[in-house]
């Protein structure tokens, strides 16, 4: 009885090994099921992050990374969620518009830093500030999180157990109800500022660069697909 258990088990794991056979195997929505488009989509939010460092006077070189959760780096994001998951096409284009939407509400970057370099209290020495075309915003929020594993991905080695991931937020709208990045803006800077240092990544706004909120550059990027 134990042989012919045996025999029956290795014969399963045969058939699993076959790649003839592998298609019969539902694999409950295994990560990564069409692993090009991943490892594309991967490649499109990634393009978007930036490193800069800085020399501070009483330390030794600071490292910032930042990635801007604008439309492309939101889609990019999406898109891998349902590879994953094997989601709708329906389910795509609905979740596409809810992060557009989000957009529109808040500016958003994800920051890394050192566990040592805190930002959003009263001992940070660095404080974040947003440029847009030179009009300077304050962030609205800064808060400790843990991204999907999606972002990190994204992030690349910029990620390490070293450094913290921070989300910086900064409003969607000016005080007279107009969008903080309009279509017509040029480019955005994520600025870090000390007493005597000043750090910044900057990125231009467009077809090529970046968009917050934007119908258009979303529609553009579902023809394409």
């Amino acid at each position: 009885m134990p042989t012919r258990i045996t025999k029956e088990f290795l014969i399963g794991v045969l058939l699993l090994l076959l790649p003839g056979c592998r298609g019969y195997i539902n694999w409950g929505g295994c990560p990564w099921h069409h692993r090009s488009e991943a490892v594309r989509q991967i490649e499109e939010g990634r393009r978007f992050a930036q490193s800069t460092a800085v020399f501070a006077r009483y330390s030794a070189r600071i490292v910032f990374d930042a990635l801007p959760l604008a439309d492309q780096v939101r889609v990019a994001y999406t898109r891998m969620v349902a590879g994953r998951y094997g989601k709708s096409k329906k389910w795509l284009e609905t979740e596409l518009a809810k992060q557009v939407a989000c957009n529109k509400k808040r500016v958003r970057f994800y920051v890394l830093a050192l566990r040592e370099l805190p930002f959003g209290d009263q001992c940070g020495q660095w404080v974040p500030q947003l440029s847009v075309d030179g009009a300077i915003y304050k962030p609205l929020y800064i808060q400790h999180v843990d991204p999907s594993v999606e972002y990190k991905h994204i992030l690349g080695p910029r990620y390490t157990r070293f450094k913290i991931i921070y989300e910086i937020a900064f409003p969607g709208y000016d005080g007279e109800g107009q969008p903080v990045v309009p279509s017509t803006a040029r480019s955005v800077a994520l600025i870090f500022e000390s007493y005597d240092k000043k750090a910044i990544m900057s990125w231009d706004v467009g077809a090529d660069g970046v968009t917050f909120g934007d119908e258009k550059s979303i529609a553009s990027n579902q023809k394409e697909r």
